[in-house]
């Protein structure tokens, strides 16, 4: 990786240099899961209110 673009990279807060890829699938997947979740509480509160 050039030097310039390392820079820009720690400036701008970007993925950190030591990536765990197996962390990142596990939380993928939790959020995912949370979403989802919330999206279908969201339809069955949107579903359950007055006509």
């Amino acid at each position: 990786m050039p030097a310039d673009q390392a820079a820009n990279r720690k400036r701008r807060g970007s993925r950190p240099p030591a990536f765990d890829r197996d962390a990142y699938q596990q939380r993928d997947t939790a959020e995912r899961c949370i979403n989802g979740y919330k999206q279908s509480r969201g339809l069955a509160t949107r579903m359950a209110g007055p006509p």
